[in-house]
């Protein structure tokens, strides 16, 4: 069924699936996650908006690293959905990196020297590979959202957990 569709005919299609991708993985890694679109403003082609969770973490919120080990993979995600769909992501997540850069120095990866050294990249690789697994196993819905951001251009936070729940709107 989702074999068929054309995810390269439209810039549009490109940023819906990217963006789809960081919604729904968000949500599926428990993250606070609001809404997504598509939306050309000259410095972005779209928005998927994630809660870092170095902000306001307290004791009883659960493992500070794992929670920001599920934001690199949701951000990932991002790239992951459009290697999924296309074969290969188009260079667009510059800014995704520049966020999956400042989690990681929120990790304080033991054995780490400096941002990009072996290690750090074993660890971006570790997350990536996490991200790849977790776009494949939630690809239907990924795709169903994106459809729906094509259709929308935005799709708000009840109704993307809507869609991460099952429910097509």
């Amino acid at each position: 069924m989702f074999n068929d569709i054309d995810w390269s005919a439209s810039p549009d299609h490109r940023t819906a699936v990217h963006e789809a991708g960081h919604a729904i993985i968000g949500r599926a890694a428990g993250l606070g996650c609001g809404g997504a679109g598509i939306i050309a403003d000259g410095t972005r082609v779209g928005f998927a908006e994630i809660d870092k969770p170095w902000f306001g973490w307290r004791r009883g919120d659960g493992s500070r690293a794992a929670l920001i080990e599920a934001y690199v993979v949701a951000v990932l995600a991002g790239a992951e959905a459009e290697r999924y769909a296309l074969g290969a992501a188009d260079g667009g997540d510059w800014s995704d990196q520049d966020s999956v850069h400042e989690a990681i120095t929120h990790l304080r990866i033991r054995g780490c020297a400096f941002v990009g050294d072996e290690i750090w990249c074993a660890r971006t690789a570790l997350l990536r590979r996490r991200s790849e697994r977790l776009v494949a196993r939630h690809w239907p819905t990924i795709t169903y959202t994106a459809l729906a951001m094509v259709e929308h251009r935005t799709l708000d936070r009840h109704q993307l957990d809507a869609l991460a729940r099952g429910v097509r709107q």
